[in-house]
């Protein structure tokens, strides 16, 4: 199933059941993992709306890029899937 994602989107909510494998087709997605744990109450903000802070206090830094690019299409999300466990990181 193919899912869109709009830029600034969240596509993994730290915590979150994991339930699909993503493939990139086009574009770039942020891995951040915050500590302590998730449920943050701006988590529900979309992150385009957020400061630069708010987005790393609410979701924690930037920890790896998934980026497609000339027969380049990275994936995420099989951990969850394979291990059933919650997601352990945001990606956007």
């Amino acid at each position: 199933m193919q899912v869109a994602v709009l830029e600034g989107e969240w596509v993994i909510r730290q915590g979150d059941d994991g339930d699909r494998f993503y493939i990139v087709d086009s574009g770039r997605f942020e891995v951040r993992v915050r500590s302590g744990p998730p449920g943050h109450p701006l988590q529900d903000a979309a992150p385009q709306s957020l400061s630069p802070e708010e987005l790393a206090a609410i979701a924690g830094p930037v920890v790896h890029i998934y980026e497609s690019g000339p027969n380049q299409h990275p994936g995420f999300g099989e951990l969850s899937l394979m291990c059933h466990t919650l997601t352990y990181r945001n990606l956007t």
